[in-house]
């Protein structure tokens, strides 16, 4: 399963949630879950991600750029991978255009300076060719190169896999971004119990436990706090962010959509349905209940 962020506004997802940084141009909009299944019944076990990003709807001081040969994506003057197009003092950024939820590059001035991978918590922050962007639930993003393919990556290791979606925070939801991001290192894990919220490290109050997207987070297997949701057992979720009330998870896929399915192992049976395993290394018998 991929995870998808959201610029802080997002997307890796939880299969737990991931969501994008908030600031004052943006209202954040989820974050990281499980899940990827086939076109049946059967669920995702590994959700495909997709971060929502709070971007600003107005590139500010206007900029014609200078540079023809600059190749964007969307049809903009610069390119948000190479950052070329853009005249000194201004750096290549990501726009969405509320009218038509259409999305383009366009300069901006000035910049942020924050390196890869730091802890960030709005959009603008971090260095030129990186966004700011964090799960659902997540209280800190961090900043993520945008890519084309894995050679865009800096770090060795990390690879072009992080599917990202915009919102305007009013009209505009879900937009895809034509860029990817880079994957980036493993969080460290919470400690706490999906099934036990006084077991382990107990995450903070008006958090609850959840599994990390092995796969959107490159390869991570880990467990952590997020924000509690509300969705119920059956009801409908984001597939980059849980949303779901404690001891489940939102898992599905594109076609069948997805929706919040209760966590089980040999230990805690399924009330209803029957307990398919998520293949997790860390906890082999942990699956949901479908």
């Amino acid at each position: 399963m991929k995870r998808i962020l959201e610029t802080l506004v997002v997307a890796l997802v939880l299969v737990l949630p991931l969501a994008a940084c908030d600031d004052d141009e943006g209202t954040p909009t989820d974050t990281h879950v499980d899940g990827d299944a086939p076109t049946d019944t059967i669920p995702d076990t590994v959700p495909d991600p997709t971060p929502d990003t709070d971007v600003t709807t107005d590139p500010g001081t206007e900029d014609t750029g200078g540079d023809p040969g600059c190749v964007s994506i969307t049809g903009g003057i610069c390119n948000l991978v190479t950052q070329c197009g853009c005249s000194p003092g201004y750096y290549c950024e990501i726009f969405i255009n509320s009218e038509g939820c259409t999305i383009i590059e366009d300069c901006q001035a000035g910049s942020g300076t924050l390196p890869v991978e730091s802890e960030c918590t709005a959009l603008g922050q971090c260095s030129p060719g990186m966004a700011c962007l964090r799960y659902t639930g997540e209280e800190t993003g961090h900043c993520y190169e945008w890519c084309i393919d894995s050679s865009d990556c800096s770090i060795a290791g990390r690879t072009c896999d992080v599917t990202v979606n915009f919102t305007d925070g009013a009209s505009c939801t879900s937009v895809p971004s034509p860029y990817q991001a880079c994957s980036v290192g493993c969080a460290a894990d919470a400690g706490c119990d999906l099934f036990d919220a006084t077991a382990g490290t107990p995450c903070p109050t008006g958090q609850m436990c959840a599994r990390d997207n092995p796969i959107a987070s490159g390869g991570c297997d880990i467990m952590m706090c997020i924000e509690e949701g509300t969705g119920a057992l059956g009801d409908e979720c984001i597939d980059s962010g849980s949303g779901c009330l404690p001891n489940s998870g939102c898992y599905g896929n594109p076609t069948d959509g997805y929706h919040c399915r209760a966590y089980c192992d040999t230990t805690h049976t399924c009330s209803t349905g029957t307990c398919t395993t998520l293949g997790s290394e860390g906890e082999p018998d942990l699956g949901i209940c479908i």
